[in-house]
Protein backbone atom coordinates (compact mmCIF):
# COMPACT_ATOMS: atom_id res chain seq x y z
CA UNK A 1 0.00 0.00 0.00
CA UNK A 2 1.34 3.23 -1.08
CA UNK A 3 1.20 6.16 1.56
CA UNK A 4 2.16 9.85 1.08
CA UNK A 5 3.94 11.79 3.35
CA UNK A 6 3.92 15.78 4.11
CA UNK A 7 6.99 16.41 2.64
CA UNK A 8 4.70 15.76 -0.89
CA UNK A 9 2.01 18.15 -0.06
CA UNK A 10 4.38 20.85 1.09
CA UNK A 11 6.09 20.92 -2.02
CA UNK A 12 2.96 21.66 -3.76
CA UNK A 13 1.68 23.74 -1.55
CA UNK A 14 5.13 25.56 -2.40
CA UNK A 15 5.22 25.15 -5.68
CA UNK A 16 1.52 26.20 -5.69
CA UNK A 17 2.34 29.53 -4.14
CA UNK A 18 5.69 30.87 -6.00
CA UNK A 19 3.41 29.97 -9.19
CA UNK A 20 1.03 32.34 -8.12
CA UNK A 21 3.46 35.01 -6.97
CA UNK A 22 5.50 34.94 -10.19
CA UNK A 23 2.23 35.50 -11.83
CA UNK A 24 0.71 38.12 -9.61
CA UNK A 25 3.71 40.96 -8.94
CA UNK A 26 4.65 41.03 -12.30
CA UNK A 27 0.67 41.88 -13.26
CA UNK A 28 0.15 43.83 -10.29
CA UNK A 29 3.26 46.27 -11.22
CA UNK A 30 1.65 46.37 -14.33
CA UNK A 31 -1.67 47.21 -14.00
CA UNK A 32 -0.05 49.75 -11.49
CA UNK A 33 1.88 51.39 -13.77
CA UNK A 34 -1.15 51.53 -16.50
CA UNK A 35 -2.84 52.82 -14.13
CA UNK A 36 -0.79 55.73 -13.14
CA UNK A 37 -0.06 56.21 -17.08
CA UNK A 38 -3.81 56.60 -17.71
CA UNK A 39 -4.64 59.15 -14.41
CA UNK A 40 -1.29 61.54 -15.49
CA UNK A 41 -2.61 61.11 -19.65
CA UNK A 42 -5.98 62.67 -18.71
CA UNK A 43 -4.63 65.18 -16.11
CA UNK A 44 -2.03 66.66 -18.88
CA UNK A 45 -4.43 66.28 -21.95
CA UNK A 46 -3.96 69.23 -24.51
CA UNK A 47 -1.31 70.51 -21.99
CA UNK A 48 2.10 71.44 -23.27
CA UNK A 49 4.87 70.68 -21.54
CA UNK A 50 8.65 72.56 -21.66
CA UNK A 51 11.26 71.37 -20.16
CA UNK A 52 14.26 73.93 -19.53
CA UNK A 53 18.31 72.45 -19.19
CA UNK A 54 21.01 74.69 -18.14
CA UNK A 55 23.97 74.22 -15.95
CA UNK A 56 22.40 75.31 -12.93
CA UNK A 57 19.44 73.29 -13.00
CA UNK A 58 16.13 71.57 -15.01
CA UNK A 59 12.82 73.85 -15.04
CA UNK A 60 9.32 72.24 -16.56
CA UNK A 61 6.61 73.77 -17.37
CA UNK A 62 3.42 72.71 -18.24
CA UNK A 63 1.00 75.44 -19.96
CA UNK A 64 -1.97 73.25 -18.72
CA UNK A 65 -1.74 73.75 -14.87
CA UNK A 66 0.11 76.56 -14.93
CA UNK A 67 2.92 74.59 -12.89
CA UNK A 68 6.76 74.86 -12.66
CA UNK A 69 9.00 72.73 -10.66
CA UNK A 70 12.46 72.72 -11.37
CA UNK A 71 15.22 70.32 -10.41
CA UNK A 72 18.42 70.48 -9.79
CA UNK A 73 21.19 67.88 -11.06
CA UNK A 74 22.10 66.54 -8.12
CA UNK A 75 18.63 65.52 -7.44
CA UNK A 76 18.59 63.10 -10.88
CA UNK A 77 19.35 59.34 -9.80
CA UNK A 78 20.17 58.22 -13.26
CA UNK A 79 19.74 59.31 -16.58
CA UNK A 80 19.93 56.50 -19.80
CA UNK A 81 19.53 57.41 -23.36
CA UNK A 82 17.78 54.73 -25.22
CA UNK A 83 16.63 55.18 -28.77
CA UNK A 84 15.44 58.57 -29.88
CA UNK A 85 14.45 59.73 -25.83
CA UNK A 86 16.52 60.65 -22.72
CA UNK A 87 14.76 59.15 -19.66
CA UNK A 88 15.69 61.19 -16.49
CA UNK A 89 14.83 59.33 -13.32
CA UNK A 90 14.70 61.51 -9.80
CA UNK A 91 13.73 57.92 -7.97
CA UNK A 92 13.30 54.53 -8.42
CA UNK A 93 9.20 55.48 -9.75
CA UNK A 94 9.62 58.73 -10.68
CA UNK A 95 11.27 60.89 -13.69
CA UNK A 96 10.58 62.40 -17.41
CA UNK A 97 11.07 61.80 -21.10
CA UNK A 98 12.39 63.81 -23.22
CA UNK A 99 12.18 63.08 -27.21
CA UNK A 100 15.14 63.32 -29.39
CA UNK A 101 13.27 65.15 -32.11
CA UNK A 102 11.54 67.23 -29.90
CA UNK A 103 14.84 69.24 -28.65
CA UNK A 104 13.94 72.77 -30.19
CA UNK A 105 17.25 74.66 -28.76
CA UNK A 106 20.11 72.78 -28.68
CA UNK A 107 21.48 69.36 -29.60
CA UNK A 108 21.09 65.64 -28.38
CA UNK A 109 25.11 66.21 -28.00
CA UNK A 110 24.20 69.08 -25.26
CA UNK A 111 22.63 66.92 -23.18
CA UNK A 112 24.64 64.01 -22.85
CA UNK A 113 27.32 66.96 -22.47
CA UNK A 114 25.14 68.15 -19.30
CA UNK A 115 24.36 64.55 -18.08
CA UNK A 116 28.30 63.72 -17.99
CA UNK A 117 29.47 67.01 -16.59
CA UNK A 118 26.55 67.75 -14.21
CA UNK A 119 25.04 64.59 -12.83
CA UNK A 120 26.84 63.41 -9.17
CA UNK A 121 28.88 60.98 -9.29
CA UNK A 122 27.75 57.58 -7.51
CA UNK A 123 29.55 55.92 -4.66
CA UNK A 124 32.20 54.01 -7.35
CA UNK A 125 32.76 57.61 -8.58
CA UNK A 126 30.67 56.80 -11.76
CA UNK A 127 28.45 59.62 -13.48
CA UNK A 128 24.78 57.86 -13.73
CA UNK A 129 24.58 58.37 -16.89
CA UNK A 130 24.15 55.37 -19.59
CA UNK A 131 23.72 54.80 -23.55
CA UNK A 132 21.90 51.94 -23.64
CA UNK A 133 21.73 50.32 -27.31
CA UNK A 134 18.45 48.84 -28.48
CA UNK A 135 19.21 45.67 -30.07
CA UNK A 136 18.79 45.05 -34.11
CA UNK A 137 16.36 42.33 -33.99
CA UNK A 138 13.13 45.44 -32.18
Amino acid sequence: MLMSSGNDDNITMYGALGAFIIVIVPLYMWLTVRTNVKRDGKTRAGSCETIEMTKEKITRFDDKNSGKETISWSQLMTVYERGNCFYFYTSNEHGFIVEKKSIVEGDVETIRSFCKKLLTPNKKGKVPFKLVEIPFFI
